[in-house]
C-alpha cells in the first residue's frame, strides 16, 4: 500500500499578488491547499494584503467591489477552517 506524500510549499508572493489583482479565488485556493499555513504564514499573507494596492478600490466599481467582498469572505472562511489559533 503506497501513501501519497503531501509536499508543503511556501506561500508564493507572486501567486498572492496575482490573486489580489484578479480576485480569482479558485486558483488561489488551490495554492493555499499546498501551503501549511501556520501563524507565521498567516502573518506573511496579511502583510501581502496590507501592502497591495490592487485590493483597494480607486474608483466606484460595483462589480469589483462585489468580487472583492466574495474573495475576502472566501479567504476568511479558508483561514478559519484551516488555521489553528
Amino acid at each position: 500500500m503506497s501513501e501519497t506524500a503531501v509536499v508543503s510549499e511556501k506561500l508564493k508572493e507572486s501567486v498572492v499578488k496575482r490573486a489580489l489583482k484578479t480576485l480569482e479565488w479558485a486558483p488561489f485556493e488551490r495554492h493555499l491547499a499546498t501551503v501549511d499555513l501556520d501563524q507565521q504564514g498567516v502573518a506573511e499573507l496579511v502583510a501581502h494584503v496590507r501592502h497591495s494596492s490592487d485590493i483597494l478600490l480607486k474608483r466606484q466599481d460595483p462589480k469589483r467591489k462585489a468580487a472583492r467582498a466574495e474573495f475576502v469572505e472566501a479567504l476568511a472562511k479558508h483561514l478559519s477552517d484551516h488555521v489553528s489559533s
